[in-house]
């Protein structure tokens, strides 16, 4: 079967992107088990298969002693602001290094949704760089990978990560939809497009992902994205919302789930997003830094955002950059 976790990252600042990531797997589930067992034995048998075979570790220290090829969990745990991006690099470089050697490094980074492609919403001067292939991993960390995802019987398929710029969100909300709104049609496109590019035959798909907010009902944002049959609601309420539907020849399963990224495959698209979140951030500062010296950078969350704003504002007038391109409204 095929597991999907998506995770995102900014969703919360005025400054810098949203990043919205999706990582794909594939395993065959132990005992005959069907799509009929329970997200809880599916997620859970995937992740103990892949500790199991030493693929990865929600622990660092596995990682440093080398008993796991990379860490995967809550970037939040991996990451403290200021910290060096190395531990997150390790895992998210490690994974788009073994995509690229299966012929599958296309898919390492889509900035843009067929929507999006136009030239007021290219990438800002200061992201640039998100067009340029992401570094090699060091080749022990990457074989040490490998070996250990075949011994496990699973595979990763993708992992895609879109980044949302200011200009690009500002243009949703201009559409009179709330910023939650705005977030879940994101989260929503980004589904679709992982499943839409699944081999078509009958395996099931499971597609596990934070719960979005305060949001407790999907039903009918999952019918309008997708053509789809026989919908059936399994729960709604304030821990998990879950939902079951036909989508051609497969039977698709979406849970939103508080601490979903303690699911493996929702804690890889976590770290996936923080890490071009971070780093998107760090190319952000030192642009403006080098134009005016001695500003102090910014995290992009709303009061320091502020302040990076009216520091910046003379700067930004003189070089032409619009509000739309610079601020995420709400």
């Amino acid at each position: 079967m095929i597991i999907i976790g998506i995770d995102e990252a900014g969703y919360g600042p005025n400054l810098g992107p949203l990043v919205i990531s999706g990582s794909v797997w594939s395993f065959e589930p132990e005992n005959g088990m069907s799509g009929d067992g329970s997200t809880d034995q599916f997620a859970e048998q995937l992740a103990e298969r892949l500790v199991r075979c030493g693929v990865l570790s929600p622990s660092v220290r596995e990682v440093e002693a080398g008993t796991a090829a990379i860490a995967v969990a809550d970037s939040k745990t991996l990451y403290k602001s200021g910290d060096s991006l190395d531990r997150l690099a390790r895992s998210v470089l490690t994974v788009y290094g073994y995509l690229r050697k299966r012929g599958r490094g296309n898919r390492r980074l889509e900035i843009f949704s067929a929507e999006d492609r136009d030239s007021s919403t290219s990438p800002p001067p200061w992201d640039h760089e998100f067009r340029e292939p992401f570094p090699d991993p060091p080749p022990e960390i990457l074989s040490r990978f490998q070996t250990a995802l075949a011994a496990s019987k699973s595979d990763i398929l993708d992992l895609r990560s879109r980044v949302v710029y200011p200009v690009v969100w500002n243009r949703l909300l201009e559409r009179n939809v709330s910023k939650g709104t705005a977030h879940l049609r994101l989260v929503l496109g980004q589904m679709k497009e992982l499943v839409a590019e699944l081999p078509e035959n009958e395996i099931d798909v499971l597609i596990l992902c934070d719960k979005l907010g305060a949001r407790n009902r999907y039903l009918e944002s999952l019918r309008e994205f997708f053509d789809a049959e026989r919908f059936e609601t399994l729960a709604e309420g304030a821990q998990c919302s879950e939902y079951r539907f036909r989508f051609g020849p497969r039977k698709i399963g979406v849970r939103f789930q508080v601490r979903g990224e303690s699911f493996v495959p929702v804690g890889l698209a976590s770290i996936a997003s923080k890490y071009l979140r971070e780093s998107a951030m760090r190319r952000f500062n030192a642009y403006w830094a080098e134009r005016l010296p001695g500003l102090a950078p910014t995290a992009g969350y709303p009061v320091d955002a502020r302040r990076f704003a009216e520091e910046t504002a003379s700067l930004r007038k003189e070089l032409g950059v619009e509000d739309r391109f610079f601020w995420r409204q709400k």
